[in-house]
């Protein structure tokens, strides 16, 4: 019988435990877009952009919410071979992601997904009530601007889009300071 090395020891009434997956209250919070991913529809006729933004603020500070934005049919599916209900998700979901690219970018026509990791904005959720076998989840029903300066995306975030990122401070503000500058007396 192999011997296991033992588990270091931790300090198990400082740590939280792992994984509330339970929805956050309707409301809007202040998040930072962590990650992505573009993968098909269970059904395999769509195209979904998968998001998850960290809650930066308040008592759901470093939640994660998860949200999914139909953005395409798949080559194999022309948009007029797909029933009514598909053909409205499409178009709900290129108002959302016309949405998503506003308030995190102030303009459109975002190409490069990366781009995305690291854009503070708020978002407004729903609580969706647990159906059948699915548990109460949330579910993103508006985005909306912060008035931030938004950080640069650095090449690590291109290349690397999983790397947690440094959080600003949203009392970083696009106005201007009113200290001095050292070149005014």
């Amino acid at each position: 019988m192999s011997q296991f090395p033992t588990l270091p020891a931790y300090d198990a009434e400082k740590t939280s435990e792992y994984g509330n997956f339970d929805p956050v209250p309707a409301g809007s919070y202040f998040v930072r877009i962590e990650d992505y991913e573009i993968k098909e529809t269970k059904a395999g006729d769509m195209a979904q952009f998968c998001l998850s933004y960290r809650i930066l603020e308040g008592d759901f500070t470093d939640r994660i919410i998860f949200d999914r934005i139909n953005i395409e049919n798949l080559p194999q599916f022309p948009v007029a071979s797909l029933d009514v209900k598909k053909q409205k998700a499409i178009a709900i979901g290129n108002s959302a992601r016309k949405s998503l690219e506003l308030a995190a970018f102030g303009r459109t026509g975002i190409k490069n997904p990366a781009e995305f990791i690291g854009r503070m904005m708020f978002v407004t959720v729903k609580v969706r009530e647990a159906e059948g076998s699915f548990p109460a989840s949330n579910s993103v029903s508006r985005y909306s601007l912060a008035d931030i300066i938004q950080p640069s995306p650095q090449p690590s975030q291109v290349v690397a889009h999983t790397q947690p990122q440094a959080v600003p401070s949203r009392a970083v503000c696009a106005q201007p300071s009113a200290a001095k500058v050292p070149w005014k007396k």
